[in-house]
Formats: structure tokens, sequence, C-alpha cells
């Protein structure tokens, strides 16, 4: 296997693998108290983040507020400890999904590869713990910072150029998208 590239100064802030299930709700709460206890130990800081959603329907080619009664979820999302109260390694748990999420730590945007202890401790525990006896799919993301000293080809004196940091990242997503499919044969 060739050597990885390792850039100086990686844009990545962070770093996430989710693995997609729809758990009915009603299963998801009734064990959702259990699954906290069996990782409590592993990953102790414990957040909500509070999701509202709208529902917009498109008629004519033009989005349109179908309902102004919001919805609300709750993400629950937990850390493992840090020596320096930093968030780096956590778990975010909804009804339809487990992901694991990778942080950058100062200068060590971290791997992917990091994360795999994570998922093959994890994922089984999750999948036995909720009933789950297939994977729906699965994303694999990462999280870049747009900042003059960590990518100064996209800054100048009025700032970030935005607009061209995103052009050339969308190109470079279609370019691999189109490799992949063209060796994958799809």
């Amino acid at each position: 296997m060739p050597e990885k590239i390792r850039y100086k100064n990686p844009p990545i802030v962070e770093r996430i693998i989710g693995v997609y299930h729809q758990i009915p709700q009603d299963e998801f709460e009734k064990r959702l108290p259990s699954w906290v206890d069996k990782i409590r130990s592993h990953f102790p800081m414990q957040e909500g983040i509070s999701e509202w959603m709208i529902n917009i329907q498109e008629k004519n080619g033009v989005p349109i507020v179908s309902s102004l009664v919001p919805k609300a979820s709750i993400i629950h999302l937990y850390w493992q400890k840090h020596p320096k109260n930093l968030r780096i390694h956590g778990m975010r748990l909804r009804p339809d999904r487990l992901v694991f999420h990778l942080k950058r730590e100062e200068k060590n945007a971290h791997d992917f590869d990091e994360l795999m202890p994570h998922m093959e401790r994890w994922l089984p525990l999750w999948a036995e713990h909720f009933g789950i006896n297939e994977i729906e799919g699965t994303t694999v993301e990462y999280v870049n910072i747009l900042d003059g000293n960590i990518t100064p080809q996209f800054a100048d004196q009025n700032g970030v150029r935005v607009g061209e940091a995103l052009n050339v990242f969308a190109k470079a997503w279609l370019a691999l998208s189109w490799l992949y499919a063209s060796h994958c044969g799809r």
C-alpha cells in the first residue's frame, strides 16, 4: 500500500463516519437509557443538541413552507474524557444512525484509521443492543476550516475567498466521484 500523503497543516477539523438504520422511535427511547449506561465509562461527557425541522414542499419548482409547526428532535452526543478537556473522540446517536466523531487536536488533524477501533468495538454492540440485523447505509465525511493561515491559497487582504475554495473542493469531489465510478463500473 502506498504511503499516505501528509499535509503540513491540513484544513480538516473533524472526521465523521456514520452508520444508518431506522430504529422505531419508541424502541429507541426504551433502549436508550441502558445504552447510555453501557457506554458511560468510555464516553462520560454527555450533551443533547436540539434539532428543529420545518416541513417544506416544492410546488412548481418553488419551495413552500407547508407547516409552521416545527418538529423538534434531540441528538444525543457523547465524548471521551481528554486531559485538556477537549472534545476529540465522540459518538452521536439518533433513532436513524450511530455516528463516530474525531475532531482536530491542535496541529493534529488525525486520520480516519483512528476511528476504526471505536467502530470495531461499538458498532456490533449498538447493533445488538438496538436489535439491528442489517445496516441501511454509511457515510464518511470530513469538515474543513477555511482560514487564511491554513489555506493561504484562498486568502487575500480581504479575507478568505470562500466561493473559489468551494469551487475547487467541488471540482475535486466530482473528479474523485468520476474516478470511483469508472473503476467500480457504475
